[in-house]
């Protein structure tokens, strides 16, 4: 199938025991053909589950196996007569199907997978932009919180400006005075603007 996808299509049924309830006319002699088919399809539905085929390596496929019946008339009669066995089939995941059956379903599979691709690809794009939304919201986060920081920051800048420099009883003021009375010797000196200094 395109895309390299696998459908596996099993037509080992028996029809020996078929032939002989079309060509007889004798109807006890036809009720005991039909149950031979019937158990005969059973014993095949039974086998097919055990073989395992959508678990075999590189096998890309759906979860079901297609029962090919090559007889129209069989495979009509197996769903009129035997409506158990038709539901012991789908819980084995094994689909039973015929000449005319068998494209429609071909089909039918083919654009479940197309579906399947397209919302798989929506949904990795929805991926992808929710991702890229989710960083460029951090980096704003980022930003902003380096931005309060800096505001942070200038404010206690300024509020130690004003602390040295603001007013009479000004540490930059007090530790000059203390200077001019000789008190410190000292081999540096306050420059007279600390605009430079601290901005």
């Amino acid at each position: 199938m395109p895309g390299n996808r696998h459908i596996i299509i099993d037509s080992k049924v028996s029809l020996e025991s078929w032939h002989d309830y079309s060509n007889t006319n004798d109807s006890q002699q036809k009720k005991i053909f039909l149950k031979k088919f019937i158990d005969s399809t059973k014993s095949s539905i039974r086998n097919l589950s055990k073989d395992n085929y959508t678990k075999i390596y590189g096998m890309n496929t759906i979860d079901n196996v297609l029962m090919f019946v090559p007889i129209e008339p069989a495979l009509l009669t197996l769903y009129n007569e035997a409506n158990k066995l038709i539901e012991e089939s789908w819980n084995n995941k094994i689909i039973i199907v015929g000449p005319s059956t068998l494209p429609f379903l071909l089909k039918a599979v083919e654009n479940m997978w197309r579906v399947d691709k397209q919302s798989k690809t929506i949904k990795d794009i929805a991926f992808a932009a929710s991702d890229i939304y989710d960083k460029t919201v951090s980096v704003y986060e980022s930003f902003a919180k380096a931005n309060q920081s800096l505001d942070l920051a200038k404010t206690k800048m300024d509020e130690a400006k004003q602390r040295l420099q603001d007013g009479s009883g000004s540490l930059t003021k007090k530790v000059e005075k203390m200077k001019k009375l000789g008190r410190l010797s000292t081999k540096k000196q306050l420059p007279d603007s600390n605009d430079d200094v601290i901005g």
